[in-house]
């Protein structure tokens, strides 16, 4: 989610930057005897296009910041809950909750999780 968030993001920025500097506002007004006149038609499209590209720079930043905040799936694998591997990552179960190095966790996965963070 944090590689399609950055993505969206680059193209909300892009397509602003694009919008603001290279869109004309403005129409020639030369063959009435003037140099160039502010179009409010233009000038709204203009807006409405930087008020679009800018939600999808914003959508991009959201989708990113999930994607850092929110754990991965693959990550949140915990190894089975059977004997053998409680055994050999040191845990144990009573009452309480489960034990793993001094700490008293609710779940199996949490410890299990707290172990291989140690190391």
């Amino acid at each position: 989610m944090r590689d399609i968030g950055s993505i969206i993001a680059a193209i909300g920025a892009a397509g602003f930057l694009a919008i603001v500097f290279l869109m004309p506002t403005s129409v020639d007004a030369a063959l009435y005897g003037g140099g160039e006149v502010t179009n409010l038609a233009l000038q709204q499209r203009q807006l409405l296009a930087a008020m679009g590209t800018s939600a999808l720079f914003l959508a991009g930043i959201i989708l990113h910041a999930a994607g850092a905040l929110l754990p991965s799936v693959a990550a949140e694998a915990a190894p089975p809950e059977d004997e053998e591997t409680m055994s050999r990552l040191g845990i144990t179960h009573d009452a309480h909750g489960y034990r793993a190095g001094g700490f008293v966790y609710s779940s199996f996965a949490a410890a299990a999780k707290a172990v291989q963070r140690r190391g």
